[in-house]
């Protein structure tokens, strides 16, 4: 059983990719009825099955249907929402969403740090790595392997494919977000000017920019340990990558509402 229902005053909907600030954005919305991650476990493994054939698009979107009705949630910001676009401009034709763009390199490392920090933890207390975290490396590299991670000589030599692997999806899922997802019912912003646009965030979603929480536009800060690319001395391609951040940079409305994306490549 679903429950009663809310009067929902928006839907906005969080497609950025894991590690540009999900967290944060359901915190800076923390006075309306927001989300960080709802049913991770069940909607990653979906996704999986989804993926590998095992259930077809109408059972996918049933789920996602039940997923909303379940939550009823204004702000929806999760990391595997980005795989799932074209599923909800179709089921939330009123629904707006928001892109959060992080530079290439930064996002690589955050990404590779944070894997390299779970792989540990479970290591220390005998724990097996969870299958939901492996579910979801997985379908951004093909080939993970998590113990990869506890060997210093094996990760040297495992990170420029890894690497490589992680900046082709960053580089393919945002180009297919952004020009998927009509420019009248989204924003595009940037992970480092989160903070300076939350004035534009409200706006967007047609909110008082007071019933905001600034001080959440941070939530997840970067550990204080070094990270991964700066312990390992390898050689990485991000040359493609860096030429997509670059001709993003061009561009000086971040909303990207005038410009025809598809036709700048």
């Amino acid at each position: 059983m679903i429950g009663f229902s809310y009067l929902r005053r928006f839907q906005l909907i969080n497609l950025s990719l894991q590690k540009t600030g999900t967290k944060s954005v359901a915190g800076i919305f923390g006075n309306y009825r927001a989300a960080h991650e709802f049913q991770h476990d069940a909607a990653t493994e979906a996704l999986s099955a989804y993926q590998s054939g095992e259930l077809n698009e109408n059972k996918l979107r049933a789920y996602l249907a039940t997923r909303d009705a379940v939550g009823q949630l204004e702000v929806d910001s999760a990391s595997f929402n980005a795989w799932f676009a074209e599923q909800y401009i179709d089921l939330f034709p009123n629904a707006r969403f928001l892109i959060i763009l992080r530079q290439p390199i930064e996002w690589l490392d955050s990404v590779l740090t944070h894997i390299q920090r779970d792989v540990v933890h479970t290591a220390r207390t005998d724990q097996p790595y969870p299958e939901r975290f492996r579910r979801q490396a997985e379908l951004v590299v093909r080939s993970f392997t998590p113990e990869v991670f506890l060997d210093e000589e094996q990760l040297t030599n495992a990170l420029p494919e890894i690497s490589k692997g992680l900046l082709d999806f960053w580089q393919k899922q945002n180009t297919h977000l952004i020009n998927t997802v009509p420019a009248h019912r989204r924003l595009v912003l940037r992970t480092d000017k989160l903070s300076a646009s939350l004035p534009q965030l409200a706006q967007f979603v047609g909110v008082p920019y007071e019933t905001l929480i600034a001080r959440h536009s941070h939530l997840h800060r970067k550990p204080d340990q070094p990270t991964i690319l700066n312990r390992y001395n390898v050689k990485i391609d991000t040359d493609d990558a860096l030429k997509t951040w670059q001709t993003w940079q061009t561009w000086q409305n971040t909303e990207f509402s005038s410009h025809d994306f598809a036709n700048s490549n």
